[in-house]
């Protein structure tokens, strides 16, 4: 705000400067009477500028809040490539696109072209589902030792070309890998197609949640790269009304879609976070504590007799993101409002308090 007022201030003295060199032909703005009148036109003009200049900032202040920090969320979600991406982060469940950190081709007149996709720099709960393009792909696991979470080889389905020789098993001219961000070990598929001179043993991506996939090069069914997105529950979180999480502990954390959590999850983590600790948070059942946020967030609601909770937060932001606008963009999810006060922070939510 206080860029704001130095503005109007600024744009007020080159108004007041203007009007004094070179004169007002226009009527006083303000009548002789008042208080405001008993000025120089020049400095009534100034006074009139300086409110305008700030009401118009202030108006586009408000309405952009969180815009900045969450603007991917609005329109197509792309994959793409760039020699400096920031991680993404995940809250709740969304689409997303991810980033190409790897791209190589294969086989016979490199027919198979590799891929790693990352979708997020964090742990996720899952992958929901996978789109190549604006097609959701179905698939059929095959077991690989190592191979991705739970060790599974997806086959794409919908895919298809029985005249490819190339093609994989069931004629399918795509397959894939997930993993969910907790692995502790190297992409088994990848390394048995490229050689561990190239996926070598430490080539783990920790961290990241991630995506190893192979295409068949098809003039017929898939003639260009596809746009590869994926539908995926996000980051697991601390639920302070859970006896069974621990402050801290990330292996007792579990995936949630409520705002309060995920504000509560943004302050805290010691990663991308503000890193507040547990004295920091008013994480109790009290008026601003994080507890009864999220309580009123979980209210059943009924519309066109449909019930769902009062309020959740579905999207994606990532770890260059300005932590205003991150707290900003959630927080318009539940009308929400934080403070800090005696040194903790408290959140309210749109209800009656």
């Amino acid at each position: 705000m206080g860029k704001i007022v130095k503005s109007a201030l600024a744009v007020a003295a080159v108004v007041f400067l203007a009007v004094a060199t070179f004169g007002g032909s226009l009527a006083p703005i303000f009548a002789a009477g008042s208080t405001l009148g008993a000025l120089s036109i020049a400095a009534q003009y100034a006074i009139m500028s300086f409110a305008t200049q700030l009401i118009t900032a202030g108006i586009g202040k408000l309405t952009s809040k969180g815009i900045e920090a969450n603007a991917q969320n609005f329109g197509t979600k792309v994959t793409s490539r760039g020699s400096l991406q920031a991680r993404q982060i995940i809250y709740g469940k969304t689409r997303v696109g991810g980033t190409i950190t790897f791209l190589r081709t294969s086989g016979t007149d490199n027919n198979k072209l590799s891929m790693y996709i990352v979708f997020a720099g964090h742990e996720v709960q899952s992958f929901e589902k996978i789109f190549f393009d604006d097609t959701q792909i179905s698939f059929s696991a095959a077991n690989m030792s190592g191979a991705g979470t739970n060790n599974k080889v997806q086959n794409v389905t919908n895919f298809t070309n029985s005249d490819n020789d190339n093609a994989f098993t069931g004629n399918s001219l795509a397959r894939f890998t997930l993993n969910d961000g907790s692995q502790t070990s190297k992409d088994a598929l990848a390394q048995q197609t490229h050689g561990s001179s190239v996926i070598d043993n430490n080539f783990i991506l920790k961290n990241c949640a991630y995506m190893y996939v192979e295409m068949i090069y098809d003039p017929e069914e898939m003639p260009q790269l596809p746009n590869i997105t994926a539908e995926i529950k996000g980051k697991k979180v601390f639920d302070p009304r859970d006896t069974n999480q621990t402050f801290g502990d990330k292996t007792t954390f579990v995936w949630s879609n409520n705002p309060a959590l995920h504000v509560l999850d943004y302050l805290t983590n010691t990663t991308y976070g503000l890193k507040a600790t547990a004295d920091e948070v008013n994480t109790s059942l009290a008026a601003g504590g994080f507890a009864a946020a999220a309580n009123t967030c979980e209210q059943d609601v009924t519309t066109n007799s449909i019930t769902d909770d009062r309020y959740t937060a579905n999207g994606f932001t990532n770890m260059s993101a300005k932590g205003t606008g991150i707290i900003e963009g959630i927080l318009s999810s539940c009308g929400g409002k934080l403070t800090f006060n005696n040194g903790k922070f408290n959140i309210f939510v749109a209800a009656a308090q």
